[in-house]
């Protein structure tokens, strides 16, 4: 038995750019793009803060 399903659920998607027929290198222009935009914005926390439930 394989383990795709479990593969496909535990990567995450990356949007690179718009819907549209790109060449590799394409991707990869648009991959360190993204890359590089990620380390400038930061990557926010989802969820819940840590401490929120305390406070009440």
């Amino acid at each position: 038995m394989n383990n795709e399903a479990k593969v496909r659920r535990s990567t995450t998607s990356l949007v690179l750019g718009k819907a549209k027929v790109m060449s590799f290198g394409d991707i990869e222009v648009a991959r360190a793009a993204r890359a590089a935009q990620d380390v400038i914005k930061g990557k926010g926390k989802r969820g819940r803060k840590v401490g929120d439930w305390k406070k009440k």
